[in-house]
């Protein structure tokens, strides 16, 4: 499963993120994007808009409050890192009173920026990866090798269960719950929800693809041969 995370920052004289740091981030679905400077930065911002924007207050080529300005009007969390100067301390506390969510040091740490996004960013992954198989949350949207997979609100809901723990098992009684149906026991209508499920996706990878795994008389998961990304 692919969780989508993207963090901006720049590299200034104090901040330069080391490969080791990028790697570790990269391990827990986190993608970090370091511009050369601030304009950069704000194309990029422009270009894909970011979970987290991390803003040192000696940037370079642009105000760093100037840059938090213009994050703020876009509605993404900032947080000011101390760089270099003496100043640094007076243009933290400002960005703050402008909108920074927050403050953080340098050099930045993974642990940190999971830390941040957790408690300054919606946490939330715009798309659900696996294999070929790809589920846009936001546009409620499901795909296989490109191709549309329509399914119902609660097929919906019971299929991003899965995939939002593959390779983990989901027990009957929590799919259960979320195929509850007033025509029929909540057993049998999530039988016969992960069989449409799979007649849906496997329509699109092919007879004998199959994606999702039963486990007898305990539950369901994502096949383990399955390609997680």
């Amino acid at each position: 499963m692919t969780t989508l995370r993207r963090v901006v920052t720049v590299s200034t004289p104090s901040h330069s993120a080391a490969d080791a740091v990028v790697a570790e981030l990269s391990e827990q679905g986190i993608a970090l994007t370091v511009c050369s400077d601030g304009s950069s930065a704000l194309m990029s911002v422009g270009h894909s808009t970011p979970h987290l924007v991390v803003v040192p207050t000696d940037v370079t080529d642009i105000d760093p409050l100037t840059l938090i300005d213009a994050l703020a009007h876009r509605d993404i969390p900032v947080l000011v890192a101390l760089g270099e100067g003496d100043s640094a301390p007076a243009v933290a506390v400002e960005a703050l009173d402008r909108g920074a969510a927050g403050i953080i040091g340098l050099p930045l740490g993974s642990g940190d920026l999971v830390s941040a996004l957790r408690r300054f960013a919606q946490d939330t992954p715009e798309q659900l990866i696996v294999g070929d198989l790809v589920m846009d949350l936001d546009a409620h949207r499901v795909t296989v090798r490109g191709s549309e997979v329509h399914l119902s609100p609660r097929e919906f809901a019971l299929l991003r269960r899965l995939l939002e723990s593959p390779r983990h098992l989901v027990s009957l009684d929590e799919l259960e719950r979320l195929a509850a149906s007033d025509s029929a026991s909540s057993l049998t209508a999530a039988r016969v929800m992960v069989a449409r499920i799979r007649r849906k996706l496997e329509a699109g990878v092919g007879a004998g693809d199959r994606l999702v795994e039963t486990v007898r008389g305990v539950g369901y998961r994502i096949a383990e041969d399955r390609e997680a990304r």
